[in-house]
């Protein structure tokens, strides 16, 4: 596409706005620059002021830290102790979980050793008499398909 003067026109705007914007950067620059190299004797002293406020703010932060360390101190052991006590009751608690539990386990374990027993008995007598658990099976089947 051939240039045109639409072209030449956006180009110079385009120039114009961008040397604008490099414009307004160079002033926020120097105006930084000043203000830094100004920094040193700004309001005639008041940075060593502000360092001595500051000196004794540290003082007071670390006088105030030093009367909170005992309290500090005894929260800790308080959360300590009740910790402790908290694992001495699951503990506790845990032995009395793991003898029911053990109980039911034998139980359920006593149940499953007969469950097994009699299914394996019935499995013999199956294959002892064929004949007959057919003609049992048969009969039942019988029976459910004749109930409406």
């Amino acid at each position: 596409m051939p240039h045109s003067d639409i072209h030449k026109k956006k180009l110079r705007k385009n120039l114009t706005i961008a040397l604008m914007i490099f414009l307004w950067c160079a002033l926020i620059w120097a105006v930084t620059m000043i203000k830094i190299a100004r920094a040193d004797d700004y309001q005639g002293g008041s940075r060593m002021a502000h360092q001595i406020k500051m000196l004794d703010t540290q003082q007071q932060w670390q006088d105030d830290y030093q009367k909170k360390a005992g309290m500090r101190d005894i929260v800790f052991s308080a959360r300590e102790q009740a910790r402790h006590r908290q694992l001495d009751k699951n503990t506790n608690s845990h032995g009395i979980w793991n003898q029911i539990w053990s109980d039911k386990s034998a139980v359920r374990l006593d149940n499953e050793n007969n469950r097994d027993n009699q299914r394996q008995s019935h499995l013999d007598h199956i294959t002892e008499n064929p004949q007959q658990w057919w003609s049992i099976w048969t009969q039942h089947q019988q029976e459910k398909s004749e109930k409406p």
